[in-house]
């Protein structure tokens, strides 16, 4: 769910973590992700919902990152007439063991604001990578929402010949007109299933602060450098599982080399 009716959710968010992002949509979750990794990568992504009966397009964005440069922008359908949309740019560089990025967020609806987040990944081991961020430095509002400060710890594992990735991350938020954090968990998994086409399976859960599963995200990832990810989002209501949010999504590494992975 939506931290609120207006705040912007990139759909990249429910299934990418902070350790472990590196192409262009990294810059959404954490900004020092595409210096992790030397390719260039585009992509674009639509977000499907059935709020009610109906399958309505509630999200739609693009962005690419190259050399430590990323852009990417999202344009979310609240319901009621109501657009919000979401630039946001980031720079990232890389030092031995890890990398560090910066992106200012500018969020356009009915008024302008920006926000700022920070971000660090470390390999620790070689198959165990660290992050920290801290996203929206400045608590940005769009129209009457705030969106609040929140704070990131993850880390990741990698095992069995790269073939499985295990991911977790600790989640604070600042409450809005109130002391205190809100903590929530998140944890998630990815595992390689084939060849000679890559194909891919993942899933992420969110859980709240007493354990309860807040939402789960399961997807398929086919292709290697180019590739299709289909992803949908079950959340949990009253003794139930409402089945409400599917998304598209193509990715391209190294758009243009000519070799496939």
């Amino acid at each position: 769910m939506k931290a609120g009716a207006q705040v912007i959710h990139p759909r990249s968010a429910d299934y990418l973590f902070t350790s472990a992002a590196t192409d262009a949509r990294a810059l959404w979750v954490n900004p020092a992700g595409p210096a992790s990794s030397s390719d260039a990568s585009v992509y674009g992504e639509l977000l499907f919902e059935r709020p009610q009966s109906d399958i309505r397009l509630s999200q739609w964005g693009f962005g690419f990152s190259s050399r430590g440069f990323s852009f990417g922008y999202l344009r979310d359908r609240v319901g009621g007439g109501i657009t919000n949309q979401a630039y946001r740019i980031g720079l990232a560089r890389g030092f031995r063991g890890g990398s560090a990025g910066l992106s200012m967020g500018f969020y356009k609806g009915a008024s302008t604001n920006r926000g700022v987040d920070l971000g660090v990944r470390y390999t620790f081991l070689p198959a165990v990578d660290f992050a920290v961020v801290l996203r929206n430095i400045g608590q940005p509002l769009i129209r009457t929402e705030q969106i609040p400060f929140t704070g990131v710890a993850g880390v990741s594992w990698t095992g069995l010949t790269s073939h499985v990735d295990l991911m977790g991350e600790l989640v604070g938020a600042n409450r809005i007109g109130r002391s205190g954090y809100d903590i929530s968990y998140r944890t998630g998994a990815r595992i390689q299933l084939g060849r000679p086409i890559p194909i891919m399976a993942l899933a992420a859960i969110d859980f709240a602060s007493d354990l309860g599963i807040d939402r789960l995200t399961i997807g398929i990832s086919i292709g290697g450098n180019r590739k299709v990810l289909l992803a949908g989002t079950v959340v949990p209501t009253a003794g139930a599982a409402d089945f409400n949010q599917l998304s598209v999504t193509g990715v391209a590494v190294d758009p243009l080399g000519s070799q496939q992975r």
